[in-house]
């Protein structure tokens, strides 16, 4: 993380599928910023043109360690900084346990991210970034994770929520496997919403991370056939972040879709819905916490480092078909040794329609 000052107020925006959010930093105070802030703000001459200065954060943080006689009323702020709206819905089990220690937990949170930490009461308040570096001096201890094991692309790794369990010094093996798991908290109002959903299966057409997707023809080939073969109500999802040939091939198809601007919405309908089917994503993760069933597809990692504590989650992984295979790849990217960088799809992935058919039927039959 950073701390960043400008000479002049700057203004920067974040854009998640949730929305943009805006922030003004007045000139010449101190704000931290997260890793991927900086990143896209260096993009930017203007902002460079008007930095003040600079630093690292983590040179004025110590590291924090759980205390074994317990939190004692102190104020934590705690930051998981890795990937989207899944990554944030794993750290959910280590807040929840800091709190049962006894610690005050607030969440620091990038924009965007903040409908993922609302309801849960073992959390204060959220914090979003860009912040001033003042806020940080009012805790007791900064609980600060910007890379997480998804910015990791060696074999070895450890489950999300058990590596930062692992790294505040408490040894994973030791929490139960149903502590891992937090079921998502609503409003009465959003709870209503969601029970709409209850007889409705949900299909998230891609994610906005080519390497973990079907190709936008077999995608919808395999909609279709899941609605020719159960007779069930299928509603196609989407972002405004899936690349355009998905658009495109649901259009030629006359193949609906759904977009949930509201993503306190989003996550109403797929924690209540009949079944659910797609790629690893944000879905996988609000299905696997709350026991729900759901059949996911994964190429560049192994089923288990996402779905360990979700034993109502099957996890479709041909990994025969590619003598790399778990590659680890966490960029939106192919490199150039992928044996199937051509095609543009992962061919673990483009080998898997059948299985997800037939595992996705076997799940309905077993509900």
């Amino acid at each position: 993380m950073h701390i960043l000052s400008f000479t002049n107020g700057v203004e920067f925006t974040f854009d998640k599928s949730g929305g943009p959010r805006r922030t003004i930093v007045p000139p010449y105070q101190d704000y931290v910023f997260s890793n991927i802030q900086r990143i896209h703000g260096s993009t930017q001459p203007h902002l460079n043109e008007q930095l003040f200065r600079q630093s690292y954060l983590e040179a004025r943080v110590p590291a924090f360690r759980v205390n074994p006689l317990g939190g004692k009323g102190e104020r934590l702020l705690f930051y998981t900084g890795s990937g989207g709206y899944g990554d944030q819905l794993m750290a959910w089990p280590v807040c929840k346990l800091l709190h049962k220690l006894g610690y005050v937990v607030d969440v620091l949170v990038d924009p965007g991210n903040e409908p993922c930490w609302q309801e849960l009461d073992f959390i204060r308040k959220t914090i979003t970034l860009p912040a001033p570096l003042g806020d940080l001096y009012e805790y007791h201890h900064c609980a600060l994770y910007e890379f997480v094991t998804n910015a990791d692309g060696h074999p070895g790794q450890m489950h999300p929520t058990d590596n930062i369990l692992f790294r505040m010094g408490l040894e994973p093996k030791t929490v139960p496997h149903e502590d891992k798991r937090v079921a998502t908290p609503f409003t009465v109002l959003e709870q209503m919403s969601g029970e709409a959903w209850k007889d409705v299966c949900l299909y998230q057409l891609a994610s906005s991370n080519p390497l973990r997707n079907l190709s936008p023809d077999a995608t919808v080939a395999l909609l279709r056939r899941l609605r020719e073969e159960t007779k069930l109500e299928w509603v196609a999802i989407a972002d405004r972040y899936l690349p355009k040939p998905y658009y495109e091939v649901c259009e030629r198809e006359k193949i609906e879709y759904k977009f949930f601007p509201d993503i306190r919405e989003l996550m109403a309908a797929a924690v209540n819905a009949k079944m659910a089917v797609g790629p690893d994503s944000f879905m996988t993760h609000l299905r696997g916490q709350n026991l729900k069933k759901g059949v996911f597809y994964f190429g560049t990692l192994e089923p288990e480092l996402r779905l360990a504590y979700y034993p109502t989650v099957t996890g479709i992984w041909n990994k025969a078909v590619c003598h790399l295979s778990p590659c680890h790849l966490y960029t939106n990217s192919f490199p150039p040794w992928c044996p199937t960088k051509d095609t543009g799809h992962c061919g673990v992935i483009s080998s898997a329609p059948e299985l997800i058919f037939k595992a996705t039927i076997d799940c309905l039959q077993s509900s």
